[in-house]
């Protein structure tokens, strides 16, 4: 062990014990409504402490998370840390990325708002469509949505009807995701009623109020104008979606869905991926990754590598008219950065 090694040792000896992770506190429900909550305390060993929501029917829509976790989900996995300053580090734990996992959901919500935010600015710089994005809040009549959402067929039916109302009313491109429940009350006392509604981040124009509410028989929407932080916004938006699973837990329904000239089969692309390293903000030095062994002691096992797979699209659709891109490869957007005609000014 050098003497970088033992720095990191005594620096991290009482900070990054083996742990199940963090244990949030978080309210699950099936519809129709069947709580149930956590109280944040656990036991590091068990991974009992989650237990699976409580199903009512053949087919259920809840929030993610509703499932039981993996054995190793959200376990002390190795430290990474900058070998010259070995107080800049970060914890690595076990995860399985999966939507109905409690302990990893929010892992799934962020690589899935991170894939969201790269397909819209990749569109964008195809197509050159930086103007005109909002973010919408759209609410079917409340009698028939509930009665919909109940069945698979039903399901897909609100997505259809709000997709093709969206499109005749201006919105040419964007995201749907579908919420069936809306929260209440402050944060120190969150509540959660019954309300199917929607969420587009879209492209395009939209009819005013009054005159959308003639058309669609009762549909309203709420225009929030372009988000302040893209990534964010969807992260927050997938991590309390109504989920559509079976008897089995099975999700069975897309909750996210692409509309118009962002719809799956107008962007055609390929996969493609990076080997990164996370480097130290202060020296630029790359993060070793540092693993306990049967002693209690912290060995370096060399500089520490991850990738990042992603999507490269080459075409595009907007009006009609085709973008085609073949000089320049497109890849993630860098960091946590967007276009600022993405944000909000």
């Amino acid at each position: 062990m050098t003497n970088r090694s033992r720095d990191l040792n005594s620096f991290c000896s009482n900070r990054c014990e083996p742990t199940s992770g963090n244990r949030m506190t978080h309210p699950y429900y099936a519809y129709p409504a069947t709580v149930h909550s956590t109280d944040g305390s656990s036991s590091p060993d068990e991974h009992d402490f989650y237990e699976p929501v409580r199903l009512l029917n053949d087919y259920n829509v809840v929030f993610p998370g509703f499932g039981e976790p993996k054995d190793t989900c959200g376990d002390f996995k190795s430290v990474i840390a900058c070998p010259n300053h070995p107080n800049e580090f970060k914890v690595l734990k076990y995860g399985c990325y999966r939507a109905e996992c409690p302990v990893c959901y929010q892992r799934s919500c962020w690589r899935d708002a991170e894939r969201v935010v790269n397909r819209i600015v990749q569109w964008a710089k195809l197509t050159g469509a930086w103007r005109s994005w909002k973010h919408i809040i759209l609410s079917p009549p409340q009698e028939r949505a509930k009665e919909l959402i109940q069945t698979p067929e039903g399901y897909d039916e609100l997505f259809h009807e709000a997709i093709k109302l969206l499109k005749e009313c201006g919105i040419t491109a964007g995201v749907i995701i579908i919420h069936h429940k809306r929260k209440t009350g402050d944060k120190a006392s969150i509540e959660w009623r019954d309300g199917v509604h929607f969420h587009i981040y879209g492209y395009g124009f939209l009819l005013k109020s009054d005159k959308f509410y003639e058309k669609s028989g009762g549909w309203v929407y709420k225009n929030k104008g372009r988000a302040r932080r893209l990534k964010g916004l969807i992260f927050y938006l997938l991590t309390h979606r109504g989920l559509m699973v079976d008897r089995e837990r099975n999700v069975i329904k897309k909750s996210v869905r692409w509309f118009g000239d962002l719809a799956l089969n107008k962007m055609k692309g390929y996969r493609d991926h990076e080997v990164r390293t996370v480097n130290c903000e202060k020296c630029g030095e790359p993060y070793h990754e540092y693993k306990l062994n049967e002693d209690g002691k912290w060995i370096d096992e060399g500089i520490f590598f991850y990738t990042v797979r992603f999507r490269v699209y080459e075409t595009a659709w907007r009006g009609g008219r085709k973008y085609s891109l073949y000089s320049e490869k497109l890849g993630p957007p860098g960091g946590d950065s967007y276009p600022d005609v993405l944000q909000h000014k």
